[in-house]
């Protein structure tokens, strides 16, 4: 057991992360340069930032009214960047079989490397 910010790995040792609904230490300098520290040059971080399921039953649409109605209407985000340092990528809200999800996507910058 470890946390993000201070990872048990070897400098150099994942060609991939995925984290998914990261809570905020995913927006820590310390997680971004253990990040660094373990992903290869060109390696990938995929960070699955939010879903949403698309109503599809009536209780399922009767849920959704309720919530807007609590809520308030959300507009779909258009791609953005995120900003973590050494790392190259955008973030792009993707339909899928069931709904939707944010999703980043990012490769480690060669010229940073550990």
């Amino acid at each position: 057991m470890a946390t993000a910010q201070a990872l048990p790995l070897a400098d150099g040792c994942c060609d991939a992360i995925v984290a998914t609904f990261p809570s905020d230490y995913i927006l820590s300098p310390v997680t971004h340069a253990e990040l660094r520290r373990i992903v290869i040059p060109d390696g990938q971080l995929i960070v699955v930032l939010s879903g949403e399921l698309r109503p599809s039953t009536p209780r399922r649409w009767a849920h959704r009214a309720a919530l807007t109605l609590f809520y308030g209407r959300s507009s779909p985000r258009s791609p953005s960047a995120m900003d973590i340092e050494g790392f190259i990528g955008t973030v792009a809200r993707e339909q899928t079989d069931h709904g939707w999800a944010t999703i980043l996507r990012a490769r480690r910058s060669r010229t940073n490397a550990v």
